[in-house]
């Protein structure tokens, strides 16, 4: 895009390539030629020590989270795991009361009642009752609520849409087991 004229000006920092001779030539030469992690126009310089500080310090933290970035995920996991175990089982102390009687419910995260995080630290599940179908305020609620709700898995955004919503619920397309496009919510 550069050789067109549109854009002479710019940096794409690549931290996927950093390496230790990367960060040394951002934070002391600057020299935009000299590294893989950074791209932009032939013979591009990083003048001053804030700008060079900036990005490589921008560098470093991008570079840490894609190397942790494993561990954040199977942390993240674990976290809603534990979550979902405990609000399974009505709370910890009868989490520790089922542990002991042998009676703890594990659910599993194809199942209609297991929640993300975000479901985990906002319970609300119900459409207000005092905002009908008729209101000008409808539709801006229920759009509140499926915007959280879209964090959710799929039995459980069907569960909440046919059962507690009380909405006939029309999916016209299923890309992958992921993603949901062009759902249609009739009141």
């Amino acid at each position: 895009m550069a050789e067109s004229g549109f854009f002479s000006d710019y940096l794409v920092l690549r931290p996927d390539k950093a390496g230790w001779r990367d960060f040394l030539c951002v934070l002391f030469s600057g020299e935009v030629d000299e590294t893989t992690s950074v791209e932009g126009p032939a013979g591009t310089k990083i003048v001053g020590a804030r700008r060079r500080w900036a990005i490589f310090i921008t560098l470093l933290v991008q570079r840490s989270l894609l190397l942790s970035g494993g561990f954040i995920a199977r942390f993240g996991s674990a976290v809603e795991f534990w979550g979902n175990l405990v609000a399974d089982n009505g709370g910890l102390f009868r989490l520790s009361r089922n542990f002991v009687t042998g009676n703890v419910k594990i659910t599993k995260k194809d199942s209609n009642s297991y929640r993300s995080t975000i479901g985990l630290i906002d319970t609300r599940i119900e459409l207000d009752r005092n905002v009908k179908p008729t209101d000008v305020k409808y539709h801006a609620s229920l759009s509140i609520m499926a915007a959280k709700l879209s964090y959710e898995s799929k039995p459980f955004i069907v569960t909440t849409v046919q059962d507690h919503w009380k909405v006939k619920f029309y999916l016209h397309s299923l890309i992958s087991s992921r993603s949901w496009t062009n759902c249609i919510l009739i009141p």
